[in-house]
């Protein structure tokens, strides 16, 4: 399902217009990567799963022998 059908989704289950739906959609997802990213706090929607911020440890290179730099990057845990 892509973004657009999921807005056309919830746009006709709950009456809202399309551009409504966007919009909280947006808000939300953008929240959510937000607070994760940040590292402050995970993000927790019972019966969904978990979003989180992940940090991967820089690594030694097996070509040259360089350091690649570590990065943070964003964690999604499906509910059981």
């Amino acid at each position: 399902m892509t973004g657009l059908e999921l807005i056309d989704s919830v746009a006709e289950a709950t009456g809202k217009t399309k551009a409504d739906v966007a919009t909280i959609i947006n808000k939300a997802l953008l929240t959510i990567a937000t607070v994760s990213l940040k590292g402050e706090d995970k993000v927790a929607i019972r019966g969904f799963g978990i979003f989180s911020q992940k940090v991967i440890k820089p690594r030694k290179s097996n070509i040259d022998g360089t350091m690649s730099s570590g990065r943070t990057t964003f964690k999604f845990k499906p509910s059981k």
